[in-house]
Protein backbone atom coordinates (compact mmCIF):
# COMPACT_ATOMS: atom_id res chain seq x y z
CA UNK A 1 0.00 0.00 0.00
CA UNK A 2 1.31 3.40 -0.93
CA UNK A 3 1.62 6.19 1.63
CA UNK A 4 -1.44 8.28 0.75
CA UNK A 5 -0.40 11.16 3.01
CA UNK A 6 2.14 12.33 0.42
CA UNK A 7 -0.27 12.13 -2.54
CA UNK A 8 -2.77 14.53 -4.06
CA UNK A 9 -6.04 13.49 -5.74
CA UNK A 10 -4.45 13.32 -9.20
CA UNK A 11 -1.82 10.84 -7.92
CA UNK A 12 -4.38 8.25 -6.87
CA UNK A 13 -4.48 5.27 -9.21
CA UNK A 14 -7.30 3.06 -7.96
CA UNK A 15 -10.78 3.44 -6.55
CA UNK A 16 -9.55 1.78 -3.36
CA UNK A 17 -6.89 4.50 -2.98
CA UNK A 18 -9.53 7.18 -3.63
CA UNK A 19 -11.79 5.70 -0.95
CA UNK A 20 -8.92 5.52 1.55
CA UNK A 21 -7.79 9.05 0.67
CA UNK A 22 -11.29 10.39 1.28
CA UNK A 23 -11.71 8.40 4.48
CA UNK A 24 -8.34 9.55 5.82
CA UNK A 25 -9.55 13.14 5.88
CA UNK A 26 -7.00 14.36 3.35
CA UNK A 27 -9.66 15.14 0.75
CA UNK A 28 -11.32 17.53 3.21
CA UNK A 29 -8.01 19.02 4.39
CA UNK A 30 -6.92 19.74 0.83
CA UNK A 31 -10.30 21.25 -0.09
CA UNK A 32 -11.23 18.61 -2.65
CA UNK A 33 -14.56 17.92 -0.99
CA UNK A 34 -16.75 18.91 1.89
CA UNK A 35 -16.90 16.88 5.11
CA UNK A 36 -20.60 16.14 4.47
CA UNK A 37 -19.67 14.19 1.32
CA UNK A 38 -17.00 11.94 2.86
CA UNK A 39 -19.17 9.03 3.97
CA UNK A 40 -21.19 8.79 0.75
CA UNK A 41 -18.23 9.10 -1.60
CA UNK A 42 -16.18 6.61 0.40
CA UNK A 43 -19.01 4.10 0.01
CA UNK A 44 -19.28 4.77 -3.72
CA UNK A 45 -15.57 4.20 -4.32
CA UNK A 46 -15.55 1.06 -2.13
CA UNK A 47 -18.47 -0.39 -4.13
CA UNK A 48 -16.73 0.40 -7.42
CA UNK A 49 -13.55 -1.27 -6.14
CA UNK A 50 -15.50 -4.37 -5.04
CA UNK A 51 -17.26 -4.60 -8.42
CA UNK A 52 -13.94 -4.37 -10.25
CA UNK A 53 -12.42 -7.02 -7.98
CA UNK A 54 -15.35 -9.36 -8.70
CA UNK A 55 -15.01 -8.77 -12.43
CA UNK A 56 -11.29 -9.50 -12.31
CA UNK A 57 -12.04 -12.85 -10.64
CA UNK A 58 -14.45 -13.87 -13.40
CA UNK A 59 -13.12 -16.81 -15.36
CA UNK A 60 -14.09 -18.45 -18.62
CA UNK A 61 -16.20 -21.44 -17.67
CA UNK A 62 -17.28 -23.10 -20.87
CA UNK A 63 -17.89 -23.09 -24.59
CA UNK A 64 -20.97 -24.12 -26.51
CA UNK A 65 -21.93 -24.16 -30.15
CA UNK A 66 -25.29 -22.54 -30.87
CA UNK A 67 -25.99 -22.79 -34.56
CA UNK A 68 -22.81 -21.52 -36.20
CA UNK A 69 -21.86 -19.32 -33.23
CA UNK A 70 -19.32 -20.36 -30.62
CA UNK A 71 -20.39 -18.88 -27.28
CA UNK A 72 -18.06 -18.30 -24.35
CA UNK A 73 -19.60 -18.23 -20.89
CA UNK A 74 -17.83 -16.43 -18.06
CA UNK A 75 -18.82 -17.09 -14.47
CA UNK A 76 -17.70 -15.67 -11.17
CA UNK A 77 -15.11 -17.83 -9.42
CA UNK A 78 -17.40 -18.35 -6.40
CA UNK A 79 -20.19 -19.58 -8.69
CA UNK A 80 -17.81 -21.98 -10.45
CA UNK A 81 -16.78 -23.46 -7.08
CA UNK A 82 -20.45 -24.00 -6.20
CA UNK A 83 -21.14 -25.58 -9.59
CA UNK A 84 -18.21 -27.96 -9.13
CA UNK A 85 -19.57 -28.85 -5.69
CA UNK A 86 -22.94 -29.57 -7.31
CA UNK A 87 -24.67 -26.70 -5.50
CA UNK A 88 -25.52 -24.51 -8.48
CA UNK A 89 -29.08 -23.23 -8.57
CA UNK A 90 -28.74 -23.08 -12.38
CA UNK A 91 -28.42 -26.85 -12.66
CA UNK A 92 -31.57 -28.80 -12.02
CA UNK A 93 -31.44 -32.43 -10.91
CA UNK A 94 -32.99 -33.62 -14.18
CA UNK A 95 -30.47 -31.85 -16.42
CA UNK A 96 -27.32 -33.58 -15.22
Amino acid sequence: MRDLSKLVWGDLQTDRERAEFIQSGLAVETGILAQAMVEDLTEVYRRIDEAISRAERAIVFGLTLEGDILCVFARDLDEVVEILRGNSPTISEGSE
